[in-house]
């Protein structure tokens, strides 16, 4: 394995080691903001109602 090889694998490494806890991260945001509009999509049903026809045109 060439010098630049071992550098752009070390270099690799160390973003995969850095994108974990962003990943954990951006999971909860995600789950968070999911629960978020399920309950407000559950509170106005008739606001869904006309959006979906809205779309539809």
């Amino acid at each position: 394995m060439s010098e630049k090889e071992k550098m752009q694998t070390e270099e690799l490494a160390k973003i995969m080691d850095d994108a974990k806890p962003l990943g954990k991260s951006a999971l909860s945001f995600m789950a968070g903001f999911v629960q978020g509009y399920k309950e407000a999509q559950s509170a106005d049903p008739a606001e869904n109602t006309g959006r979906k026809e809205g779309n539809e045109e």
